[in-house]
């Protein structure tokens, strides 16, 4: 469920947040965020299937909603030459983390 609905919102989350402002489309997805963590708690404590999908699919909103914005951050925040070894930095640590 996570996967489907982040591939599913990934480019209108991304356009949004080219169109608008990253800034707000990060506030959003910490809303999302903020309540994809509830629903995770709640549908756990009750062993709920269904609760737990639309859970994971939150988590999917989320992640699609924070992606595009946070990258575009962080990499308007890089000069040009210094870019490539930033990112495989942070996906070497994102990795191990995982």
């Amino acid at each position: 469920m996570n996967g489907v609905t982040l591939i599913l919102l990934a480019y209108p989350c991304g356009y949004l947040a080219d169109r608008f402002s990253r800034e707000k489309t990060l506030r959003i997805a910490g809303v999302v965020g903020m309540v994809a963590v509830l629903t995770s708690v709640i549908s756990f404590l009750r062993d709920d299937l269904n609760l737990i999908a639309l859970s994971m699919s939150l988590w999917g909103v989320y992640a699609a909603c924070y992606c595009p914005a946070l990258e575009s951050i962080f990499a308007d925040s890089l000069q040009h030459g210094s870019r490539s070894t930033v990112f495989s930095w942070k996906h070497s640590v994102r990795e191990i983390s995982s």
